[in-house]
């Protein structure tokens, strides 16, 4: 790590007129370096590019012209993906705190919709996806002033660094710095730092891959034409970007931390465009990490092509071979000394793919011999079989998951078994993904106590989708049981006492399916409530929805009429 300490905030103006920019510079060059050689130590560049070919099906016997590519790194990374993402967990907001139950419930409602706003079932696949491929990624949380809202952002590990002294996915947070590359249009760095951003050049022979970003810029076309476009050309100009994310420790001569929530720092190649504390109440990194095979001395973590690469070469050699024998099992193999034939009917054999061998001139002469192809038993296509059934144990991904099962199972019980059976290759990461939920959940939790706007209509979404609609008062959302409004530094203080959970085995749907099965029993013998059970099934105000339920029963009994699913069960 760099020795040389943490110059002071910068007071930025026109560029050069801080005297401490070269300094910081510096500084942030040498932990680049240090971040940089991390990554490279632990997620190469040309592991990164090997991973992606692995996916695509470029790696192979005879890449360019091979009869036999069968791509199934592809098929078990997008089923395994599938398996962790398709289900939205069930979540919850609770206070730690006496006096805040109001507030941690109308919270609930705010970050479910928020949930639903920020497509976070979307970034998350796509997260995960880039992981299960290149080893890792992560999720950018921030917030966008331009439309009021929270703003997920997909990280790659190609532009990502960080402090290498941290070893685990899930204790970013405690990194000494975060780093984030971004290429950026010069029209939106003019917008976002006037006085700075007109000073950035753009970056020769710059590229969006492989660290280009999914985030969308906030101007409109018509600024990037003016402002952005290269002469002469439709290519926007554009510049690489850091945004440094640092814990700082310097104190005022009282003792009073100058940074007490982080520093944040924008930086080109050669210009500081911003040196600000980090804007964020939670004092947090904005990114949380995933890493999809866990590496013990290290959060960069493997990828699922690290585990196949070796299988799926062997089966398109093996494949291939099995093809190519097939083809030239249709043809004799002729074998004859040159002399022994007439050059016309030389050339008609040769014209016949692997008909004719031809002994040197001047050798004794012997007669034709013919011969085929060696046999390709069973016991290939066999071994074939094998290769493929190391895969699925490898991944967890079995033929039930492929969407097949045995023609024998009739019940649903019994293929739910199989299901259930099948997610067990995957619980641990499905585990350690909603470990990840969490700390994104928490986060947008902190974005929603800070900037929740002025008074709106949000959507609640259930398992069935569209539930209902609440509004959203704001001087309503941070009330205490009391009726009493909290003020900002009250806000502060109690996002302390809050925590933002995610239901253990939510995400996956066979176990969640088992779940509601069981709560279901539990609510027929009085063991549990009809609200437990649409709290267990993630359906948002289950105590409201039971109400209504229950209003509409009492209307239709008043009027005569008694629901067919009411009268089917006596109740």
């Amino acid at each position: 790590m760099a020795t040389t300490t943490l110059p002071p905030r910068l007071d930025l103006g026109q560029r050069g007129q801080s005297r401490d920019e070269p300094k910081l510079l510096s500084y942030l060059d040498e932990l680049q370096q240090e971040g940089e050689r991390a990554r490279e130590r632990w997620a190469p560049k040309v592991d990164r590019e090997r991973d992606i070919k692995l996916y695509r099906g470029q790696v192979g016997p005879k890449t360019g012209d091979a009869f036999f590519k069968a791509n199934f790194i592809q098929t078990f990374v997008d089923r395994m993906v599938q398996q962790l993402t398709d289900s939205r967990p069930i979540l919850r907001v609770e206070s730690r705190k006496l006096g805040l139950k109001n507030v941690a419930q109308v919270s609930q409602k705010v970050v479910d919709a928020v949930w639903e706003e920020a497509k976070m079932q979307r970034q998350t696949f796509k997260m995960a996806h880039n992981a299960a491929i290149t080893r890792s990624a992560g999720l950018y949380t921030g917030y966008d002033p331009t439309t009021d809202a929270i703003m997920l952002e997909v990280v790659k590990n190609s532009q990502v660094i960080f402090d290498p002294a941290v070893e685990e996915a899930a204790l970013l947070s405690l990194a000494e710095y975060v780093a984030i590359d971004r290429i950026r249009p010069l029209s939106e760095l003019i917008y976002k730092f006037p006085g700075r951003g007109g000073f950035v050049k753009a970056d020769a022979n710059v590229t969006l891959d492989p660290a280009g970003s999914s985030r969308r810029t906030v101007l409109s076309p018509l600024t990037d034409l003016l402002a952005g476009r290269v002469e002469g050309g439709d290519t926007l100009g554009r510049a690489h970007v850091w945004e440094w994310n640092l814990i700082d420790r310097q104190r005022t001569s009282a003792g009073v931390p100058l940074f007490p929530n982080g520093r944040r720092i924008y930086r080109t190649k050669d210009l500081i465009l911003w040196d600000a504390p980090n804007p964020f109440w939670d004092a947090d990194h904005p990114i949380d990490w995933f890493d999809w095979i866990v590496d013990p001395e290290h959060c960069w973590g493997m990828s699922a092509p690290d585990l196949l690469q070796y299988l799926q070469i062997a089966f398109n050699q093996l494949g291939d071979g099995l093809v190519d024998n097939q083809i030239l099992s249709n043809f004799l193999t002729i074998i004859m000394d040159h002399d022994s034939i007439d050059p016309i009917a030389q050339k008609r054999l040769a014209a016949i793919k692997n008909s004719l061998i031809l002994r040197k001139k001047n050798r004794n002469a012997m007669a034709p011999t013919v011969t085929g192809p060696p046999v390709f038993g069973q016991d290939k296509i066999a071994l074939l079989r094998w290769i493929f059934t190391i895969g699925q144990l490898l991944t967890g991904v079995t033929d039930v998951t492929l969407g097949e099962t045995p023609g024998s199972l009739q019940s649903g019980q019994a293929i739910e078994g199989l299901v259930e059976g099948a997610n067990l290759g995957t619980r641990s990461r499905a585990s350690r993904m909603e470990d990840f939920f969490s700390r994104v959940g928490q986060k947008i939790l902190a974005r929603t106590w800070q900037f929740f706007p002025s008074d709106r209509v949000i959507s609640l979404v259930g398992p069935a989708g569209p539930a209902m609609e609440y509004a959203v008062k704001r001087q309503e959302f941070f009330v205490n049981d009391a009726g009493e409004p909290l003020t900002v530094d009250e806000r502060r203080e109690a996002l302390k006492w809050h925590r933002f959970i995610v239901q253990p085995g939510s995400s996956m749907a066979g176990t969640r399916l088992r779940r509601g099965q069981i709560m279901r029993d539990l609510v027929l013998i009085g063991a549990a409530s009809r609200e437990d059970m649409l709290a267990e099934g993630g359906f948002p105000n289950p105590g409201e929805m039971l109400d209504r339920a229950k209003k509409e029963f009492a209307e239709y009994q008043a009027a005569g009429f008694v629901p067919p699913a009411a009268a089917k069960s006596g109740t």
